[in-house]
């Protein structure tokens, strides 16, 4: 695959993943029935997103900075914003920073695992 199709396919994920992880989070926000099984495709999706995101976009100079973003966004995420479900907004915030983290946290791994492959290879 050329470079500037496999650019366009990690772009594409991470648009699709983001669009999907706000849209599914506003929904269980907003007291949606989310079956298990479409939570179950929901959340499958996401992982398959997140790591394609993490094997096209993030490049090895952006490594540090992704890693620094994503354990804030996953630590952030799992804050007790259930404190806030009193005020309209609680509810939806749990529910996005939930779906996101499922959608960003397999990208972390990844680049985590190329992080330790580049410094156990000597690259």
């Amino acid at each position: 695959m050329a470079k500037s199709q496999m650019d366009q396919v990690g772009y594409w994920a991470f648009v699709i993943g983001a669009i999907v992880a706000v849209l599914a989070g506003l929904a269980a926000g907003a007291g949606s029935v989310i079956t298990a099984d479409t939570n179950a495709t929901i959340g499958a999706l996401l992982v398959v997103l997140g790591i394609i995101v993490g094997w096209f976009n993030v490049k090895e100079k952006a490594f540090t900075a992704f890693m620094i973003a994503a354990v804030a966004l996953i630590s952030g995420a799992t804050a007790k914003f259930s404190l806030l479900d009193t005020v309209v907004v609680g509810p939806y915030i749990t529910g996005i920073l939930g779906y996101v983290t499922l959608f960003v946290a397999p990208a972390a791994v990844l680049v985590a695992l190329k992080v330790i492959w580049n410094e156990a290879s000597g690259q």
